[in-house]
């Protein structure tokens, strides 16, 4: 069934009860005594709370701000049928509700209904991809009768929308009986079910959006602007990311893995490279010009494994969608570590404006950035944002190859080899990127025994 222009005489929709009625739109007492419908919009979402209160820390992250019913005729003709409200903990379910005014005993009126975030519209459309998109059949009604039903919008049809009209869902009889909202199992937070150790942090699993629409191709090499819903399990994670003095402990460094540091003055990529042929003054410098087959080696000979980049942006966002760890505002120099590059052979790179006044730059010792950290119960995990970027887990797919779709996953992790043979991602700002190189969703790909000195890694495992 198709959709087109109103057309004005076949039905009218009009706020009541708990929604707030549009400007310019017909209050209830002004309509003729037509039937009526009286929808109840329901979700089991995590939604935001009411106007004038805010967040609390325990709070679970909202994943949709607002709604939309869209009202159609059986020949799929749309009459002044539109409206769209905010919604939260307190506005949704029994208190909010829309009056629809069909034609009387006319069957095969449908609602198509979207909840999403108001922040994505594009050209005023809700994004597909992180949107809850059902098309309901409603009931028909004789002059002067009403007829309650309730539309449940399901947090795991995100993404995956069922608004055709020609096979519409059935909506249910009466008004809610009990609150819903927020009780979808895969947004409840999770805690670890044993102690973290002490190189180690506990992160509760959770829901987030995956990606972010700001990230496209125009701003990165390897866009990451489509999203996904994400419930992570819990897992634990290390503070930072592995040192040279943690991994010279372990005995793995091979002739050529790590590269070794060298003294050319900014001559040779290896200048910048932390790791030494015997112990100096690096020891807690994260380390890089590191592959990812040797990171993942020590990480599986400590009993854990790279962390995924579920999990990683999971973190490095707050566990919130956040643009970045310590929120939405961009970073100055002292908040991450992030434009130390332009000296020697990197002072081709216009974007510089960490550079140091002495030296040749480079990454710093961890915990360099004021607000590159993020604090959970059990510890706090610092340069999420910055410092190195950081191999991940997964086999590299780009976005529109299979492992990255749309919907919900649950504790992603790409196993299937994509355009790209032998390569991963990598994951995190570094101390040569720019700020916008900070974003959480920020993700690009290396092949696994390439080397580089803007990356490093940390290790996670299970805490399930």
């Amino acid at each position: 069934m198709r959709l087109s222009e109103p057309r004005r005489a076949l039905m009218r929709i009009a706020p009541l009860l708990g929604v707030v009625a549009a400007s310019g739109g017909c209050a209830a007492e002004d309509l003729p005594p037509l039937g009526q419908v009286v929808l109840f919009v329901d979700t089991d979402a995590p939604l935001p709370p009411p106007p004038g209160e805010a967040e609390g820390p325990d709070d679970l992250p909202a994943l949709f701000d607002t709604a939309r019913v869209d009202v159609f005729s059986a020949d799929g003709q749309c009459a002044p049928c539109s409206h769209e409200f905010s919604v939260d903990r307190d506005r949704i379910g029994a208190n909010a509700s829309l009056g629809i005014l069909p034609r009387p005993g006319a069957a095969g009126d449908i609602a198509r209904v979207r909840l999403f975030r108001a922040a994505l519209l594009t050209q005023n459309e809700p994004r597909w991809d992180s949107t809850i998109d059902v098309a309901f059949a409603l009931p028909a009604v004789a002059e002067g009768d009403i007829e309650e039903v309730t539309v449940f919008l399901p947090t795991d049809l995100a993404g995956h929308p069922l608004s055709d009209l020609a096979s519409p869902l059935q909506p249910e009889k009466g008004r809610p009986k009990k609150p819903r909202v927020g009780t979808w199992p895969g947004a409840q937070r999770v805690s670890c079910a044993e102690a973290a150790a002490p190189d180690e942090v506990c992160v509760p699993g959770g829901a987030y959006w995956m990606g972010n629409p700001s990230l496209t191709t125009a701003q990165l090499t390897e866009p990451a602007d489509q999203q996904r819903l994400v419930v992570v399990q819990p897992f634990f994670v290390d503070r930072t990311e592995v040192t040279v003095g943690r991994f010279r402990a372990s005995g793995l460094a091979s002739a050529q893995d790590p590269r070794r540091a060298s003294e050319l003055g900014g001559k040779a990529l290896t200048d910048w490279c932390t790791y030494t042929e015997t112990p100096t003054g690096l020891e807690e410098m994260p380390i890089n010009c590191i592959s990812w087959l040797k990171a993942r080696e020590f990480c599986l000979s400590a009993g854990k494994d790279l962390v995924s980049e579920a999990r990683y942006e999971f973190v490095a966002g707050a566990l919130r969608s956040w643009d970045f760890v310590w929120g939405r505002d961009d970073a100055s120099c002292a908040d991450a570590v992030f434009g130390r590059g332009g000296h020697g052979i990197l002072s081709a790179i216009a974007y510089a404006p960490c550079k140091p006044s002495e030296g040749i730059g480079g990454p710093l010792f961890v915990g360099s950035g004021a607000r590159d950290a993020f604090t959970l119960p059990t510890g706090t995990i610092v340069d999420l944002a910055g410092n190195l970027s950081e191999h991940a887990l997964d086999v590299w797919n780009a976005q529109g190859e299979p492992c990255w779709t749309a919907g919900v996953h649950h504790d992603p992790l790409c196993t299937q080899q994509g355009a790209v043979p032998a390569a991963h991602g990598v994951r995190g700002g570094n101390w040569v990127g720019t700020r916008r190189h900070l974003l959480a969703a920020r993700r690009r790909v290396m092949e696994e025994s390439d080397w580089e000195p803007y990356v490093g890694f940390r290790c996670a495992r299970p805490g399930g």
